[in-house]
């Protein structure tokens, strides 16, 4: 279990890559690189708080939805939250949040200032010692992993955020899904989340058998679902045209694309709460359309340590 403290830079995981990935601190009033030469430093803590969000690339209502969006994120004291469809002006705005500036480490995969969108994984300074890292997929849609491993209670840790590829690409999906888990098995304490594109219940497809949420269960056997752990039979749809009002104009969807799912092999670990984010509208406009923070709902989950 020593993962990447007890590698080289670039690994390579069944024929992908990983490679570290240049994070940024804000230090003498600007976001400079970090020093990614830490030293691996054991992290005590009796609690991990986490979330994550798909924020929405589009440009509908953007600075109300980006601004409410990271208020609320702010006032959780997180520890690490992973976003997805992180574009160039949601990243301008994050940079300016005087919380995240005092508190947190940040890496993009994308690149802070290229065009398109990514995921990002920010992580509160206090877990601190860590290296963040990228992995590479096969993908159409400029996809990756972005990872932080970390060492936390004397137990190695790695926190990772994906956004699988959309639409009907199945076996891409699985195939995506097949480099997580490579990369998880490696660590005594797994936390990976983000927007998975496919729902627990049913495939989008009818009749599409089998199940897609079959491949999840077969390559992380030992990973619990945090909602299903906590929340069932509450389904908890996070893409939701019925509830979120801002895109009950698209054709009729409900499903939980979006997860957090862990494993602790030393049983250090229980997840305690989970629950919805921004499922509420925010405002109306002019034309009457509602808006919400994003058009998928986010997720944070508290982690409480077992040991004393």
């Amino acid at each position: 279990m020593g993962g990447l403290f007890s590698k080289s830079a670039g690994i390579s995981r069944n024929s992908e890559i990983s490679r570290r990935a240049i994070s940024y601190i804000y230090n003498n009033l600007e976001w400079v690189e970090a020093n990614t030469k830490q030293i691996a430093t054991n992290v005590d803590s009796k609690t991990l708080k986490v979330a994550t969000y798909n924020v929405w690339f589009d440009a509908f209502e953007q600075d109300a939805r980006y601004n409410t969006l990271l208020s609320m994120l702010s006032t959780l004291d997180l520890d690490a939250f992973c976003l997805q469809e992180v574009t160039q002006p949601f990243i301008k705005c994050l940079l300016c949040q005087k919380w995240v500036q005092d508190n947190y480490t940040l890496a993009n995969a994308r690149g802070f200032y290229e065009n398109s969108y990514g995921v990002l994984v920010a992580v509160n300074k206090r877990i601190k010692g860590g290296i963040f890292f990228e992995t590479k997929l096969e993908t159409e849609m400029g996809r990756s992993i972005m990872s932080y491993e970390f060492k936390v209670n004397n137990q190695s840790a790695c926190i990772s955020t994906v956004h699988l590829e959309s639409l009907n690409t199945r076996e891409t999906r699985r195939k995506q899904m097949m480099v997580m888990s490579d990369i998880h098995q490696e660590f005594g304490l797994s936390i990976w989340m983000g927007d998975l594109n496919f729902d627990s219940e049913r495939n989008w497809i009818k009749n599409n058998d089998p199940l897609e949420e079959s491949n999840l269960q077969t390559l992380f056997p030992n990973h619990h679902d945090v909602w299903r752990l906590l929340k069932y039979p509450n389904l908890g749809k996070t893409f939701d045209t019925v509830t979120n009002l801002m895109i009950n104009r698209q054709n009729y969807e409900q499903m939980r694309y979006d997860r957090i799912l862990f494993k602790d092999e030393k049983n250090q670990w229980r997840a305690t709460d989970v629950c919805l984010l921004g499922d509420e509208s925010i405002g109306v406009t002019d034309k009457g359309r509602n808006i919400f923070p994003s058009d998928h709902y986010g997720l944070y989950c508290v982690f409480e340590s077992t040991s004393t």
